[in-house]
């Protein structure tokens, strides 16, 4: 078995990862750039065509980064198994929730105490009769 030489083998596996790491950087994200035209009062609404109140308005270039294709797939497939865990994991909570419900009306059940409990009287009727109310005294007239 013949062994290459120790600075040429470290030399192109650093060249190796050099390469790597600069294609993965460039396969993440593209710059890009999109013109655009400030409208409205203090410039605060944006548009990509000229403004209608001021066709004179200057346009300005905007630079943002395009996720690549396989960004978005990668983003596409967390969110889809995000949302496989969400739905299984509410499933299991409505699972364990029906199932304390049904140990707590067991417990109802069984429990004395949740007996209904019968009144010792009959209940009093409402009184629907106003009550009389004393009249004010007449002041006494003095003669003076």
């Amino acid at each position: 078995m013949k062994y290459r030489s120790a600075p040429s083998f470290v030399l192109m596996t650093l060249a190796l990862a050099a390469l790597t790491l600069s294609l993965d950087a460039a396969a993440q994200t593209e710059s890009r750039s999109a013109t655009v035209y400030r409208c409205g009062k203090d410039g605060r609404e944006l548009r990509d065509a000229p403004c209608p109140a001021n066709p004179k308005a200057t346009a300005e270039q905007v630079a943002y980064d395009q996720p690549s294709a396989a960004d978005e797939q990668a983003a596409r497939q967390l969110a889809a198994r995000d949302a496989k865990q969400a739905d299984a994991l509410q499933k299991d909570r409505l699972k364990q929730e029906a199932e304390q419900r049904r140990r707590t009306a067991a417990a109802g059940r069984m429990s004395p105490a949740a007996a209904p409990v019968q009144p010792a009287s009959a209940p009093q009727p409402l009184v629907t009769k106003r009550p009389k109310l004393k009249r004010p005294h007449k002041p006494k007239v003095t003669a003076g």
